[in-house]
């Protein structure tokens, strides 16, 4: 009786792979991927296209079986018991597929068919916050649109967990930080949100830990202020030839060119020492730009010949 009652009370992860594996043919999806994501985590599944991080969501979902290993949402095993984790899940794929000859209102009472009733206050929040034109037909929207009709109905029905395969596609970057916000607020309510990226800056807006996923093997799962430590940005300064710039004492940083007029440094972690130095001297111009994702995670495991 006591082992059965303990038993009830396990809290199990929101999600988790353990070893998980999927070949397509001799193609490689993802090799031996262990994760595991407590409830009401926004967690970031990070890397390059073509890293494998469509293949794990689809396995998640149901939609395709591993060759090896598991996984489950909520407890629930993803290739045994799919049709009850797409209940409780808010899925976004990232390959949309709407109906053109459909407007927004009309997708929404196919899903209201299929799920039930939703409830009106999530769906008029949604419609108002995303800013949602519920009455054009879907082949005369614009591509952020229809990713936003396909948030709607992703989310419509309150699910306990968002798990989303590059959520930000196609939307204005006034609406990917509308979206980022919103599933800051989704987190406060207690719901779990699971999603994909290329993009460092957005993981690192959001999430609490964040898994780095390249060429099918995870190289590491991580607290996103870590690796946001060890980030480097790229600072191209240029002034007058005449004006002479003192860079020194300040830290994490490296000068890789030098001339006259122009220089091109590393910046490793915080930027703002750079930029309250260089605030006093009269400067042409400043451009700061991060590495390519790759060049980033290369850089920061040092793992120059990871695969």
């Amino acid at each position: 009786m006591n082992m059965k009652t303990t038993q009830e009370f396990v809290v199990r992860p929101a999600l988790s792979t353990s070893s998980l594996t999927k070949y397509y043919g001799k193609q490689k999806g993802i090799i031996d991927l262990t994760l595991e994501v407590p409830n009401g985590e926004v967690f970031g599944f990070l890397g390059p296209n073509g890293s494998g991080k469509t293949t794990c969501i689809r396995i998640l979902m149901g939609y395709i079986r591993p060759t090896s290993g598991t996984a489950s949402v909520l407890g629930l095993d993803s290739v045994k018991q799919s049709v009850r984790i797409r209940r409780r899940v808010g899925y976004l794929p990232g390959d949309v597929s709407l109906y053109g000859h459909l407007n927004g209102e009309e997708h929404l009472q196919m899903v209201q068919g299929i799920r039930g009733k939703l409830p009106k206050h999530k769906v008029k929040d949604l419609i108002e916050r995303f800013e949602i034109n519920m009455e054009r037909k879907i082949r005369q929207c614009s591509r952020g649109m229809r990713q936003k009709v396909a948030l709607l109905l992703a989310m419509a029905h309150d699910p306990e967990i968002l798990i989303f395969d590059e959520p930000t596609s196609g939307l204005d970057p006034l609406m990917q930080q509308t979206l980022l916000y919103y599933l800051k607020d989704e987190q406060e309510r207690g719901k779990t949100v699971f999603f994909s990226s290329h993009n460092l800056s957005e993981v690192e807006a959001v999430c609490d830990r964040v898994a780095i996923i390249k060429e099918g093997k995870l190289l590491v799962v991580n607290n996103v202020h870590e690796i946001a430590h060890h980030k480097q940005k790229h600072v191209s300064i240029m002034f007058d030839e005449e004006t002479k710039i003192d860079l020194s004492g300040l830290k994490d940083m490296e000068i890789i060119r030098e001339e006259k007029g122009r220089l091109k440094l590393v910046v490793k972690g915080d930027i703002n020492e750079l930029i309250r130095r260089l605030s006093k001297y009269q400067l042409l111009d400043v451009t700061i730009s991060e590495p390519s994702l790759e060049q980033a995670f290369l850089k920061f495991f040092g793992k120059e010949d990871a695969s």
